[in-house]
């Protein structure tokens, strides 16, 4: 397995989100983002047109379509889930 770890200023929690989409369109293959509240929310719901908020410990499994800067939400769970597991 190839991994490549990158540390970035856009996803710092004062970033504006649109860089980070822009970011996110310059990415190949698969990523994971980490990222805090409420930024984190905010940008996942921007971009997948929801209205929900990822609690502390939460992880959300996005779709990113690169093309037109959008991602459907797949998965979103919570620390009690996650702990249940």
């Amino acid at each position: 397995m190839n991994v490549k770890i990158e540390k970035n200023d856009n996803l710092k929690p004062e970033a504006d989100v649109n860089a980070t989409i822009n970011l996110l369109k310059e990415l190949k293959g698969n990523s994971i983002i980490v990222g805090h509240n409420p930024n984190i929310s905010l940008l996942f719901n921007k971009i997948s047109g929801t209205n929900v908020e990822i609690k502390k410990g939460g992880i959300a499994v996005l779709k990113f379509d690169k093309d037109n800067g959008t991602a459907e939400l797949e998965l979103l769970l919570n620390q009690k889930v996650l702990k249940l597991m």
